[in-house]
């Protein structure tokens, strides 16, 4: 109840601040008061960050240009900049084509190469439980850290599941002729080879190729030195 009532205090003071401020400034609000401004800044990816100082940008920009207009106005002037904006077209490859195409597992969806490469596999078995608020049609706002026993939250956290092994499948079959799979790990298989607890989907699959080896399939092992201690680990699969 104490995350709600955090919640209905934001709203509150959001609904008050909208008529406090010009459009751009109450934009500029809602990003620090939410701290989704913080959480961008502290994403990898530099893109976003540069797409949200931007948005700022425009936003103010409008705010001097047309002073008179609502918040409203501001957001539907977004929504046209952003659909007339052209995105920027990712280059055909044909398969006789000499090059080397980069993508999410997620994008190569449907695609096939000759040889692919699929590098630090990381994807858990379980993946991790996320306790922050979502919100369920027709139930409304679920609060997991109150309550990770929800059957919402545990049906949401099985279609995570089965998606994460559904990406894997997708993964491990966009090869024509040869793949390569590679996995870095602080800790090696143990005695017997296998891993022990099994974390990743990663490790179940070696585990499952060392006790039922596949045919024309290498298991590669590559451990650096003890100051590191890490081990890295991959498949080799051919066609031929």
């Amino acid at each position: 109840m104490a995350r709600l009532q955090q919640f209905i205090q934001f709203w509150t003071e959001t609904q008050r601040q909208r008529w406090l401020r010009s459009p751009s400034s109450f934009t500029a609000w809602v990003l620090e008061a939410s701290v989704l401004e913080h959480y961008i800044a502290g994403l990898k990816d530099p893109s976003i960050g540069r797409a949200l100082h931007k948005l700022l940008a425009v936003a103010h920009t409008y705010d001097t240009e047309n002073p008179g207009n609502t918040l409203e106005d501001q957001v539907d002037h977004l929504r046209q900049l952003i659909k007339s904006e052209p995105g920027e077209k990712t280059p055909e490859l044909t398969s006789d084509a000499n090059a080397v195409s980069v993508m999410t597992a997620h994008a190569s969806k449907g695609l096939e190469f000759p040889v692919v490469l699929v590098v630090d596999n990381r994807q858990r078995v379980s993946p991790a439980q996320p306790k922050a608020p979502f919100h369920e049609p027709g139930t409304g706002l679920i609060f997991p850290e109150e309550d990770d026993q929800d059957a919402h939250y545990v049906t949401r956290m099985r279609h995570m599941r089965n998606e994460a092994r559904c990406l894997w499948y997708v993964t491990l079959t966009r090869a024509k002729e040869r793949m390569i799979v590679t996995a870095v790990s602080p800790h090696g298989p143990r005695n017997g080879g296998l891993f022990n607890p099994v974390r990743t989907l990663f490790q179940e699959l070696w585990n499952h190729e060392a006790v039922q080896p596949t045919e024309r399939v290498e298991r590669i092992v590559s451990c650096t030195s003890q100051q590191v201690g890490r081990w890295a680990g991959g498949y080799r699969k051919s066609a031929d």
